[in-house]
C-alpha cells in the first residue's frame, strides 16, 4: 500500500534518488517521450523544502519514495538560472487581473512519478496532498514545464486546469509558466 503524506527529513535521500533518475540529463530520447524533471536538485536543496514544508511524497510499505510533489517559494531568496527568471517575470506578468507579484507564489515542482507506479493514481493523490499541505500559505502556485515535455504540459494543462500565462527562455531551453488558484 502507497501512502501520500509530507516528506520527512528520512526521505531525502529517496526523493534525491527518484528525481535524479528522471532528470533530462540522465535519459535517452524514448525515455524523456513519457516525461521529465528539468532541474537537478541538491540534496541541500531537497532539505531545505522539505523543512519548509514543501514537499509531498508516496511512500511504499517499505519506505521507498515512488512520487513527490515539490514547492519552493517565489522569490527564490537566491535561486540561479530559471528560477532568476521567473522571479524577473513575476513583476511583468498577470494573473486573474492583478500582477503576479502581488500574490503569494510558490513554484509548484518538481513533480515525479516512478513509471513503475504509473496508471495507479498517485499524481492526483499528491496534488490534493499539496493543496492540502499549501492551502493558506500561498495564493497562487506556479509551476514551469519545458516545452519539450508534452507529456507534462499536457497533464498540467488539461487534467489540472492550469493556466498558461508565458513562455520563456533559459539557456536555450523553451519553458511555459503555467499558475493555479491556491484557493480553488
Amino acid at each position: 500500500m502507497t501512502i501520500v503524506r509530507p516528506a520527512t527529513a528520512s526521505d531525502v535521500q529517496g526523493i534525491a534518488r527518484l528525481l535524479d533518475r528522471y532528470y533530462v540529463g540522465h535519459l535517452s530520447e524514448a525515455q524523456k517521450a513519457r516525461g521529465f524533471i528539468s532541474v537537478e536538485f541538491t540534496v541541500a536543496e531537497l532539505e531545505d523544502m522539505v523543512r519548509a514544508p514543501g514537499i509531498v511524497v508516496a511512500v511504499e510499505e517499505n519506505g521507498t519514495v515512488v512520487a513527490v510533489a515539490g514547492s519552493s517559494p517565489v522569490p527564490s531568496l537566491g535561486g540561479s538560472g530559471i528560477f532568476q527568471k521567473i522571479d524577473s517575470l513575476v513583476d511583468q506578468l498577470s494573473y486573474n487581473g492583478s500582477v503576479l507579484s502581488t500574490y503569494r507564489l510558490c513554484l509548484y515542482g518538481p513533480v515525479c512519478v516512478d513509471e513503475a507506479c504509473a496508471g495507479q493514481g498517485l499524481a492526483a493523490k499528491l496534488w490534493q496532498g499539496f493543496m492540502e499541505m499549501m492551502r493558506g500559505r500561498y495564493d497562487i502556485g506556479l509551476p514551469f514545464v519545458s516545452l519539450s515535455n508534452p507529456a507534462s504540459l499536457k497533464a498540467h494543462r488539461d487534467k489540472l486546469g492550469m493556466t498558461q500565462v508565458c513562455e520563456f527562455e533559459v539557456e536555450s531551453r523553451r519553458y511555459a509558466l503555467l499558475a493555479f488558484d491556491m484557493h480553488a
